[in-house]
């Protein structure tokens, strides 16, 4: 008998590995395809960064290592701290440990960004120090007053000055890194010699306006001036010379100074519309503008190739967004088709597609 239950423990037991290595391997396998997966997408990922990213991601991962290693370290003196000399209980400890070291990754992350726009980081980077010297001062107390000696007491003070150095000596690297592509990027000349030769005033417009704006790009430096000349252009052919009195004051201005010239445009075509409306000059209310489009439309359709509402907006200068105007000219082109008895054979089918 007793032979017999051991025979049946010895089978569970072999049942119960069976079924555990069943499942280890089903679980591996599960895993193993998203993991493969995710691996070939960070191994394209980093095969497709440039040498420096390739070498700042180096750089963060061991400067990612030594400050959580210097955070856990900090966080024993700083809990300690809590719990002996400011007598705090619960979760109290470990909420001050939270609140110092996240103020100064919050304060670390301004400065890095800060220093990456090439902006003066000085307030952030005090602020981390001022947080540093405080962390220190706790850490000393707490190991004085649990009698350690002083080279203990110096190594856990140090632990947030080595790592304020660390994050101070990246954020110096990367500092004089973008400093440098910044220079790179200004030092390229933003106008060509050349350009300077064949149109001297024009070229020295474009520089101004370049510095204005804080633009590097000479392609969107020709670009905005190219937009103000042909804005002011425009705006002559339909006021005259002095359009400049006769224009909003906010369109005047940035046009004169080459401030927002994108905005001005804007403002621009807006302004121009509404005098056409009111003078009854707008391609969409000319009758000629219309009976042009339906007689277009009218041979393109007996040529079988109607056009589409878009295309007749394009070719007869109303905005694409006057779709209404387009589909009465197509129906009116249509009624005279009707008439006429020449209904293309591809128009016949669109309208038979729709009824």
């Amino acid at each position: 008998m007793n032979a017999d239950i051991s025979k049946i423990v010895v089978a569970v037991e072999n049942l119960q590995s069976i079924i555990l290595i069943v499942s280890s391997i089903s679980a591996f396998a599960i895993l193993l395809y998203p993991s493969i997966k995710l691996t070939r997408i960070l191994f394209s990922w980093h095969r497709r960064l440039p040498g420096q990213e390739k070498a700042n991601l180096v750089e963060n991962t061991i400067v990612l290592f030594f400050a959580s290693v210097t955070s856990g370290l900090i966080m024993q003196g700083l809990v300690g701290f809590a719990q002996t000399e400011m007598a705090l209980g619960g979760p109290w400890p470990y909420l001050l440990f939270a609140a110092l070291d996240g103020m100064a990754a919050f304060f670390a992350f301004v400065s890095y960004r800060w220093a990456k726009l090439g902006a003066s980081a000085l307030g952030p980077r005090v602020m981390v120090l001022l947080i540093v010297a405080g962390s220190s001062w706790f850490q000393w107390s707490h190991a004085a007053a649990a009698g350690q000696g002083l080279s203990a007491r110096v190594a856990w003070s140090l632990m947030p000055v080595i790592a304020a150095a660390l994050w101070e000596t990246v954020l110096r690297h990367r500092r004089k890194q973008w400093s440098d592509t910044r220079w790179e990027g200004l030092s390229e000349p933003l106008i060509p010699g050349a350009r300077w030769w064949w149109d001297p005033w024009g070229s020295l417009r474009i520089a101004r306006l370049a510095a204005m704006g804080h633009i590097t790009d000479s392609t969107e430096a020709l670009d905005l001036y190219a937009m103000k000349v042909e804005t002011q252009r425009r705006l002559r052919d339909a006021l005259g010379y002095r359009w400049r009195r006769r224009v909003p004051a906010e369109v005047s201005v940035r046009l004169r100074q080459g401030l927002h010239i994108r905005e001005a445009k804007d403002l621009t075509d807006a302004f121009l519309a509404q005098i056409e409306r009111e003078n009854g000059t707008a391609p969409d209310v000319d009758p000629q503008v219309f009976f042009s489009a339906v007689q277009h439309y009218v041979q393109a359709s007996q040529a079988d190739m109607a056009p589409s509402e878009r295309g007749l907006c394009e070719k007869f200068g109303v905005s694409p967004k006057k779709r209404r105007w387009a589909q009465k000219v197509i129906a009116k082109g249509k009624e005279i088709l009707e008439e006429k008895g020449t209904v293309p054979p591809a128009l016949e089918q669109r309208n038979g597609a729709r009824v």
